[in-house]
C-alpha cells in the first residue's frame, strides 16, 4: 500500500506537474474521509467489545473477555476497519488522479487479504463453531456490505493475554 501512496505522489508531482483536477480532489477527499469514519465507528465497537484502547484494535490479537461483535457497523460488513482503510487508501490515490497509485494499491491490497486469511483463522479458534458457522458463506464479499444475515457477525480478532 505504501507503493502506491508513493507512486500516487510521485505521479502527481512529475508526471501530472502538480495539475490538482478539482474533480477527482473532491472525489477523494470524500472517499478518505468516509474511510476514516469507517475506520473509527468499527475500531469504537471494539472497544466497547472489550479491547482495552483503541491503539489495541490494530493488533491481531483476542483479549480475556472479548465478545464476539454482531451490531453496528459489523452487522453488515465483516471487516470494517479493511473497509475504511482500503477506501481511504483509494481516496488519496484518486485525490491525486494517479492510475499507477490506483494500480499499486490494488496489488498491495492482497496484504489485507492475508491479513483476513489469519484473522479468520483465530476468529474460529476463538469462537468456535458460532464464529465459524454465522460466516461460513461469506468468502467473497468478506469487506463489503451484506444483506444476507449468514454474515451478521464480523470482527477484528486480536489475541494478548
Amino acid at each position: 500500500m505504501l507503493v502506491g501512496f508513493v507512486a500516487s505522489v510521485l505521479d502527481f508531482v512529475f508526471l501530472q506537474m502538480m495539475v490538482i483536477q478539482v474533480r477527482w480532489l473532491v472525489i477523494g477527499l470524500l472517499l478518505m474521509i468516509i474511510g476514516m469514519v469507517v475506520k473509527s465507528l468499527a475500531r469504537k465497537k471494539l472497544v466497547e467489545a472489550g479491547f482495552g484502547s483503541v491503539k489495541d484494535t490494530a493488533y491481531l490479537q483476542v483479549v480475556k473477555g472479548q465478545q464476539l461483535v454482531t451490531d453496528g457497523l459489523y452487522r453488515s460488513i465483516r471487516h470494517p476497519i479493511y473497509t475504511g482503510a482500503i477506501i481511504g487508501m483509494y481516496g488519496w490515490v484518486i485525490m491525486l488522479s494517479s492510475l499507477y497509485g490506483v494500480l499499486f494499491v490494488t496489488i498491495g491490497f492482497a496484504g489485507y487479504l492475508i491479513r483476513i486469511g489469519n484473522e479468520e483463522r483465530m476468529l474460529v479458534e476463538a469462537f468456535g463453531a458460532v464464529g465459524n458457522a454465522e460466516h461460513s458463506s461469506v468468502r467473497v464479499s468478506i469487506m463489503w456490505p451484506q444483506s444476507k444475515r449468514s454474515c451478521r457477525a464480523g470482527m477484528q480478532t486480536v489475541s494478548r493475554e
